[in-house]
């Protein structure tokens, strides 16, 4: 699979020393088969004391409390983020073409073309922040139950607001097996995978860009969720799977492209 970007300014740089932090982190906090089992340990070890890890409120008696504005009314985006939900169950209806390119579009697609810059480079600015704009995701689709798409591994393409298309059909059972979610896989629509190469981020911010590009993951995925609720779509977050074994599926070239979040979207 080819790893261009489709990003303004030539061929990618090299990981330098200093980015062999942000690789072992990632090495290291990877799930394989031969972890798996620990980390469904500690899952239920941690889900038998949840009364224990439920967020506990910081006070401090002495400080002075300021009341703020109570909310009046809900609607638009305050009206969105208060039904947004993780529902976890889908009722195997496809996806239209039209909700699947809303998602991409406002989770990472180019809102606006604005004059070039003094160097006359034209930035195209896009629908999530990115550290010095430099963009280290890319976003790569599992269709499964698109009307009007055929399954199979595509990327999207944000300069021109389109889907490359990587591979034709998916491997469902294995996908969901790889994934620890098959019950959602086996009925959603789409699996929207988040590839970041974060080269560019470690050349100008070295190790701490590993940081940019998860933060920026966040930013996109609030979009992405935020939309599938306006849609009436279901939408489930997902940051555990086996890593190498789903960077697999969606075409992934492991040295450079790392997969850092799923997004399961159904109806």
């Amino acid at each position: 699979m080819s790893s261009t970007h489709d990003h303004l300014g030539g061929a990618e740089p090299e990981l330098p020393a200093d980015g062999e932090l942000a690789r072992l982190y990632h090495q290291n906090t990877s799930l394989t088969a031969a972890n798996l089992l620990e980390f469904e340990e500690r899952l239920s070890t941690a889900t038998a004391a949840m009364e224990e890890l439920y967020p506990r409120i910081g006070i401090s008696p002495a400080a002075p409390q300021i009341a703020l504005p109570r909310q009046r009314g809900w609607w638009g985006l305050d009206r969105l983020i208060r039904c947004r939900r993780t529902i976890r169950q889908f009722i195997g209806r496809p996806l239209g073409m039209a909700a699947l390119s809303r998602l991409l579009l406002n989770t990472a697609g180019i809102t606006s073309r604005p004059n070039a810059d003094a160097d006359g480079v034209p930035w195209p600015r896009r629908a999530a922040p990115s550290a010095g704009a430099l963009f280290p995701l890319e976003y790569r689709l599992a269709a499964l139950n698109v009307r009007g798409l055929g399954r199979g591994i595509y990327r999207y393409q944000t300069m021109n607001h389109c889907l490359e298309q990587l591979g034709e059909g998916v491997p469902v059972e294995h996908l969901g097996r790889v994934s620890l979610h098959g019950d959602l896989v086996a009925s959603c629509g789409a699996v929207i995978g988040f590839v970041a190469d974060w080269r560019r981020l470690i050349v100008k911010y070295g190790d701490r860009g590993y940081r940019f590009a998860l933060l920026e993951a966040g930013h996109a995925a609030q979009n992405l969720l935020l939309t599938s609720t306006a849609l009436g779509l279901a939408a489930v977050p997902v940051g555990g799977f086996i890593d190498e074994e789903v960077a697999g599926v969606f075409g992934c070239d492991t040295r450079e492209q790392h997969l850092v979040y799923l997004i399961i979207v159904g109806r």
